[in-house]
């Protein structure tokens, strides 16, 4: 290839690069990540290991613009449970978009890995084993990046190990690493001690819950916690106590699935035997949690099919969808969160919590309240959404494709169930910003997430954020990070 200075940048870029390759497989879809950083053994013969005391290595996009390193498939894995062979065609389309990023003479070395989450957990183990052996198969047919064996790259992985790989990548990009590093001559106040920031995480199947408690906390909840060790650059090996569980159910297409059925069994406890079915054999729901008028038909829910109503009331949602969080249920260790879910005590003067997914997805990009949450703002803006007439939203968005119309007839249900997790379940305290919040560009949004303390004298118990410096914030980068430490 001939060098010119319009390729110059790209190939110093490239030169002494590695790369990774992760397809995060969840419940409604695929999506690949390729991500890249620098020869760890180049970095230690060019750079002074004094320079790098401290340092985690730098795991980028694998374009170096940033245009083309991450593509999404739908729909999930999972649904081809019972015609595996099929597969072929879904994982297809995600390598060949890998092949078009990843340099041909990189490929070879070039690990992949499957992780899938939620939607495959729910499947029988006969269906899952059936799935897991197409990936490998087709994987190791195809025969374009590294795969040692199938066990370690092609796996359904806990939804812990989910909430730690999650909570891995927001501190890491947030910088709740960098305290790790401090002189520990220096003292410090309770808060200035703790600076890892809690992660929540929210699909449509399940959520996760990770955080590092409180010095006393880890004490008393030793035997709970996750052992995470990582390793700059300099070899040094640093470790954290992480508290992480998952609440399989709780996740956002689930919870309405859940919801559906206990106003399905409330309806027919209350007829007394009489029939309910209409003449389309369809039973009929006035359901607060849809858009004010808005019409759906719904036969995959329940057992029965639905006929749903949008009477649009954020607060009967909330009130409807409360019992769901399981409150009552049996705590065999305490404390508990919801669900009879152990959990240790969260101090939120000090923990400080990020959530990502569902809970950005359902604050900012209908509400437009990503960032720092004010549950005050949250609640009229989500008050109002529920009550718009359906017909006159239709009216002014008739470019919408399907996809994201059933996302507007969801935000409703969504915006509920979040507040009810975030309050009800993991007990982030109901205040606001005294600052404010106003509309803004991702990046503004962000900078307010992370100054906000030392711009407003306010350090705000939950935030929630897609990207940081234009990557996007999944637990497949923890993933990636811990890999790239490993080979330190």
């Amino acid at each position: 290839m001939e060098i010119t200075p319009e390729n110059q940048n790209d190939i110093t870029w490239e030169k002494n690069r590695r790369y990774g390759v992760i397809i995060d497989a969840g419940s409604s879809g695929s999506r690949i990540y390729i991500y890249s950083w620098k020869d760890h053994e180049h970095i230690k013969s060019t750079v002074d290991l004094n320079e790098l005391k401290g340092k985690m290595p730098i795991v980028e996009r694998g374009d170096q613009h940033g245009l083309k390193w991450t593509r999404r498939e739908e729909p999930g894995i999972s649904t081809y449970g019972s015609k595996p062979t099929e597969i072929k065609e879904h994982l297809g389309s995600l390598l060949s978009f890998a092949t078009e990023v990843v340099p041909e003479e990189m490929r070879p070395s070039t690990p992949i890995f499957v992780m899938a989450t939620a939607g495959m957990r729910l499947l029988p183990e006969s269906e899952q084993e059936a799935v897991l052996g197409a990936t490998c198969g087709f994987i190791r047919e195809s025969n374009t990046f590294f795969m040692s064996d199938c066990d370690s790259h092609i796996q359904i992985i806990p939804g812990e190990l989910e909430g730690v790989y999650g909570w891995m990548a927001v501190n890491y990009l947030m910088g709740g690493f960098d305290a790790s590093f401090q002189d520990p001559l220096i003292k410090q106040s309770k808060k200035e001690q703790h600076h890892t920031f809690g992660f929540l995480d929210m699909g449509g199947a399940s959520a996760q819950i990770a955080f590092e408690p409180e010095h006393h906390q880890k004490e008393e909840h030793m035997d709970d916690l996750t052992q995470i060790f990582l390793r700059t650059l300099d070899g040094t090996e640093m470790e954290y106590d992480v508290f992480v569980t998952t609440f399989l159910g709780y996740g956002s297409n689930e919870a309405r699935r859940r919801y559906l059925e206990e106003r399905v069994k409330s309806a027919y406890e209350a007829a007394d035997g009489k029939n309910l079915l209409d003449e389309h054999h369809a039973l009929h729901i006035e359901d607060p949690c849809l858009p004010l008028n808005l019409n759906v038909s719904d036969s995959h829910s329940t057992s029965v099919s639905l006929s749903l109503h949008g009477t649009g009331s954020f607060d009967k949602c909330m009130e409807y969808t409360m019992p769901l969080l399981n409150k009552d249920a049996a705590c065999p260790t305490k404390p508990c969160l919801f669900n009879g879910v152990h959990t240790p005590h969260i101090d939120w003067s000090v923990n400080k919590f990020v959530g990502i997914s569902e809970y950005w997805y359902s604050s900012h990009d209908i509400l437009g309240l990503g960032g720092v949450y004010d549950f005050v703002e949250y609640e009229k803006k989500a008050t109002d959404y529920c009550a718009r007439d359906w017909s006159e939203f239709t009216k002014e968005h008739k470019e919408i494709d399907i996809l994201e119309l059933h996302r507007y007839e969801l935000q409703c249900f969504k915006s509920a169930w979040i507040v009810n997790v975030l309050h009800d379940g993991i007990e982030i305290p109901r205040i606001v910003d005294p600052g404010g919040h106003g509309p803004g560009t991702d990046k503004a949004l962000l900078e307010q997430s992370i100054e906000s303390v030392s711009a407003k004298n306010w350090n705000p118990p939950f935030q929630s954020i897609d990207t940081i410096n234009d990557i996007q914030v999944s637990w497949t980068l923890g993933a990636m990070l811990l890999h790239v430490a490993n080979q330190i």
